[in-house]
């Protein structure tokens, strides 16, 4: 039911002023998808509880803040996010993975054991808004669960998480409940048919109100992996209401910040949360100060696919161009043989025939990289997330 992923953090450096400027808020690198953290991990449980890195219980520094790159408790030591991502809650089963299998209190003291000290919890709009029925076939190790609603075994995973001192950072995964998330898919974008932008701020904010008052519910995640659909490119900082993930997501946090000035504001990258670089521009900038923590995903397939492509060639023209080759090259063996046939030439050696169709080989392999290369040039320069090289 859960995907732990070590994190890692850079060695603390000193910032200047006009840094400090330039990128409000801290930058948290997920190092896998979906998981949302970069720290070690919390003590575990030898020592009764859940704990910050100064020895306090993690409830007694509520609410976290940023200090330029670090998230920080009450008491201004550095708070290290250990989490994992539950997921299950926002797909078709409308609960967290793994209530068919175990007691909730088995899990959540799992999670404390292995030394995490958050969760990152997915949930869907739909779910949120329409409150479905669960069914008893997915909480079957947890019977009081059954025929309750989505909101209430929501509830209950996450009081069972906080009971036992864990920071929950609540997820709007998706919309429609279901799996996520692939390109073709339009829930890259924050507004699909039957669920318009203003639904999902309307959902943020009904989800912040309703642990308002459950100060290890430390955090909102306001969306998750955002990315190109069809067409729709999403930028950063442009200004359009359809494509501009920073202003969609300023817009949001602010409205969550308006309900509880005391959440952090996790703002995903866009391309699935893999680029956050336009930040160093553009930096989104809230109405409460110190909130921010920029969410970044890596993986490890997209990084070695991803590094070719934009940094050799597109994968695209790979396939066109040796394809192409190819066929030029059977051609031109054909009409050498077919020539030197006509001629009434002797058979040639095999050392001089392969000679011969290396060189050609080569020659036209050298055209296609210099061809492919241009146009992989020319490719970069298009708006959005990269796809178009891949």
């Amino acid at each position: 039911a859960m995907s732990p992923r070590p994190p890692v953090r850079a060695a603390p450096r000193r910032q200047s002023p006009h840094r400090r400027r330039r990128l409000l808020g801290a930058v948290a690198l997920g190092v896998a998808a979906h998981a949302i953290t970069l720290a070690t991990a919390a003590p575990g449980p030898s020592r009764g509880g859940v704990f910050a890195g100064n020895g306090r219980p993690l409830k007694d520094e509520m609410p976290l803040r940023t200090n330029g790159r670090w998230i920080v408790g009450r008491s201004g030591e550095r708070v290290k996010l250990a989490c994992v991502n539950w997921y299950g809650a926002h797909s078709g089963t409308y609960v967290a993975g793994g209530l068919e299998k175990q007691p909730l209190a088995k899990i959540v003291a799992k999670i404390v054991e292995l030394g995490f000290n958050c969760v990152r919890l997915p949930y869907s709009t739909e779910a949120q808004w329409h409150n479905p029925v669960v069914k008893a076939e997915f909480v079957k190790h947890n019977p009081a669960f059954a025929g309750l609603r989505f909101a209430d075994v929501f509830d209950a995973t996450v009081k069972a998480m906080t009971d036992a001192g864990l920071m929950v950072f609540p997820n709007n995964q998706i919309h429609r409940a279901g799996w996520c998330c692939y390109y073709k898919q339009d829930e890259g974008l924050w507004y699909v048919p039957g669920y318009p932008a203003n639904v999902w701020v309307d959902s943020l904010v009904n989800m912040t109100r309703r642990y308002k008052n459950n100060p290890l519910v430390a955090g909102i995640d306001l969306r998750n992996e955002v990315h190109d659909y069809d067409g729709t490119s999403l930028t950063w900082a442009s200004g359009s209401n359809y494509t501009d993930w920073a202003a969609a997501a300023t817009g949001a946090g602010n409205a969550v910040l308006a309900e509880n000035p005391n959440v952090l504001i996790f703002v995903n990258g866009i391309c699935f949360g893999l680029e956050i670089r336009p930040a160093r521009r553009h930096p989104i900038q809230l109405a409460v100060p110190e909130r921010l923590v920029y969410e970044a995903h890596n993986y490890l397939e997209y990084n070695l696919l991803l590094t070719f492509s934009e940094v050799v060639l597109a994968w695209y023209n790979v396939r066109i161009m040796t394809s192409i080759t190819f066929l030029v090259c059977c051609v031109v063996v054909l009409a050498l043989v077919c020539t030197w046939r006509v001629l009434g030439q002797p058979k040639p050696p095999p050392r001089a025939a392969v000679t011969t169709a290396a060189f050609w080989m080569l020659g036209y392999c050298m055209v296609s990289l210099t061809l492919a290369q241009a146009a992989n040039m020319a490719l970069r320069r298009l708006p959005g997330c990269g796809y178009w090289a891949n």
